[in-house]
């Protein structure tokens, strides 16, 4: 029972939800360090792993064992690999993010979008980051957003009504969300984004 709780808290970590009252909740029952390495050392081997089902299965029969994420073989080398990928990925952000009045935004190539969200967002100095990668096999812009705790409107309910004035669909928490926009429109999505957040 005490590694699911720990489970969750992780997840409420990982998902912004640290804050809600089931994940504050959540927290108060273990150490805070403790619940930001192991939600860190789980959520960097997934993502390391993303593409690879089979390792996928074999972690969640893991975790139904009841383990906690460090116990499971080479959790903790997957995390370094992927500590050194986001160090070059925060490089690229340095680079090549642009600044609008209200939001920081950047198109992704070789990394994935949610993960470079939140360097835009830490590293503009702005209460919005955008970061947006082009599926081509689709035709589409998969983007993430994310917002500061100082940001004051529901990025979920204008993200939604924004992406589908455009023919894509999007929404999410208020905080941090994301949307398909198709491949034409993307610019003029952020545009209209940088506006709606005045």
């Amino acid at each position: 029972m005490i590694i699911s709780s720990l489970i969750a808290a992780c997840s409420a970590v990982t998902d912004y939800m640290e804050d809600r009252p089931l994940g504050s909740k959540l927290l108060q029952r273990f150490d805070r360090q403790f619940i930001l390495l192991e939600a860190t050392v789980l959520t960097f081997t997934i993502v390391s792993h993303q593409k690879d089902g089979e390792y996928l299965l074999y972690l969640v029969d893991e975790l139904s064992q009841l383990k906690y994420p460090h116990d499971i073989p080479n959790t903790f080398e997957f995390a370094r690999i992927q500590a050194e990928r986001i160090s070059g990925v925060i490089q690229k952000v340095k680079d090549n993010m642009k600044k609008m009045k209200n939001l920081a935004y950047m198109e992704v190539t070789d990394s994935g979008a949610s993960m470079v969200v939140n360097f835009v967002l830490g590293m503009s100095g702005k209460d919005v980051g955008v970061s947006y990668k082009f599926r081509e096999e689709k035709g589409i812009y998969a983007v993430s957003i994310r917002g500061s705790r100082s940001c004051k409107v529901h990025l979920g309910r204008i993200v939604n009504q924004l992406a589908t004035e455009l023919g894509g669909s999007g929404g999410g928490h208020d905080k941090a969300c994301g949307a398909v926009i198709p491949k034409e429109k993307i610019l003029q999505f952020v545009k209209k984004f940088n506006s709606k957040l005045n």
